[in-house]
């Protein structure tokens, strides 16, 4: 429960600087996050750290970036059947198309 808790007070971290438009501090704490699901095999907080990560290269305008972080995510939220998230990527990802024009 204490892993748990950490990894979200680390995350609510990367938000708050994405908010405040830190977005590099931002990513250096959603860096933290993924690392920690990744060591305890959680595929959906490594969904959430893609999603994010893109979040922030899409705001950045880095749109190959973008696509890449948010494609990563909806494979994660696939896996594991979670049909909101994947709905979400997928809105993502056709913003990401749109501003590439690739219609």
């Amino acid at each position: 429960m204490i892993l748990k808790t950490s990894v979200l007070f680390i995350m609510r971290w990367g938000i708050f600087y994405f908010e405040t438009g830190d977005l590099q501090n931002s990513i250096n704490y959603f860096d933290k996050t993924y690392s920690i699901y990744n060591q305890r095999g959680n595929v959906r907080g490594k969904g959430l750290y893609y999603a994010n990560v893109g979040n922030i290269y899409m705001i950045t305008e880095d749109y190959s970036k973008a696509l890449e972080y948010q494609e990563r995510a909806l494979k994660n939220f696939e896996k594991i059947k979670d049909s909101v998230s994947m709905a979400s990527c997928m809105i993502n990802i056709s913003n990401i198309e749109t501003n590439l024009k690739n219609y």
